[in-house]
């Protein structure tokens, strides 16, 4: 679709859910997920805010544990800056 950000914001969040997987649009409208219903007054960009920090809050301890320990100090970086 061409010029999707000049459409009013019901219909980019029409257009958003059409290209979601049947899986994400149930995540969006269920109460114990997000609780987004389709006749939401939330922008597009607060819905897939929302959205990106579900999946990411979904992320495995072991992925996080991974990604911790291949944290390295930039070149230049105070040890204490990185250590945060």
């Amino acid at each position: 679709m061409v010029d999707l950000s000049k459409l009013p914001c019901q219909k980019q969040l029409i257009q958003l859910r059409m290209c979601l997987t049947l899986d994400r649009q149930r995540v969006l409208e269920y109460t114990h997920t997000l609780d987004i219903p389709p006749d939401t007054d939330k922008t597009v960009e607060e819905v897939l805010d929302m959205l990106q920090n579900h999946i990411k809050s979904l992320r495995n301890e072991a992925l996080h544990h991974r990604e911790l320990l291949s944290c390295k100090q930039r070149e230049g970086e105070i040890f204490s800056d990185f250590y945060v």
